[in-house]
């Protein structure tokens, strides 16, 4: 039978932010942070999955917890009308203007590890290109997996190594 969820995936995130401010330097609540998605680090850095983005949104909120302001750089400033919904956030970048205020960057990697996914989490000065706070995180496999669903074949076949069917 399979594991109960005693956690989440926003848990983990939650304890990565608890290390991320305990550690960072210079970040204060006048320091504009932008979240971007953690991406797979046997990979071209420009590959994730819906971890990753789920990832992304609970540390938006955490941040946002700290008081820390987080641009969310997806906001297109209008409102698209659709049959499908109505929505404010766009991957479009025709419809997104990046000419926004950001100090500073969350981003990282992630890789299988026997057992989970080992998380590597850093906030980076946009100028300066110097780490100012990092964390790390072992996400067990059965957390990890609870999130990710087919969507755009964006989880490829890194969970498939796991074991993990290709429909969860």
């Amino acid at each position: 039978s399979p594991t109960p969820l005693l956690y989440t995936i926003n848990d983990y995130v939650r304890n990565l932010t608890q290390d991320l401010v305990a550690n960072m330097e210079q970040i204060t609540s006048l320091t504009p942070l932008g979240i971007t998605h953690f991406a797979w680090l046997d990979s071209d850095l420009h590959q994730s999955n819906v971890m990753a983005l789920q990832m992304a949104e609970g540390f938006k909120h955490e941040f946002h917890q700290y008081r820390i302001p987080v641009v969310d750089f997806k906001s297109t400033g209008f409102i698209r009308v659709t049959a499908q919904g109505d929505f404010y956030l766009s991957r479009d970048h025709d419809d997104l203007n990046f000419d926004v205020p950001m100090d500073y960057i969350l981003t990282g990697t992630f890789a299988l590890h026997r057992g989970g996914v080992l998380i590597n989490a850093r906030v980076i000065d946009v100028s300066t290109k110097h780490i100012v706070a990092s964390a790390q995180s072992l996400i067990p496999a059965h957390i990890a997996s609870a999130v990710m669903v087919s969507y755009e074949n964006v989880i490829g076949e890194h969970f498939e190594l796991l074991g993990f069917p290709p429909q969860l």
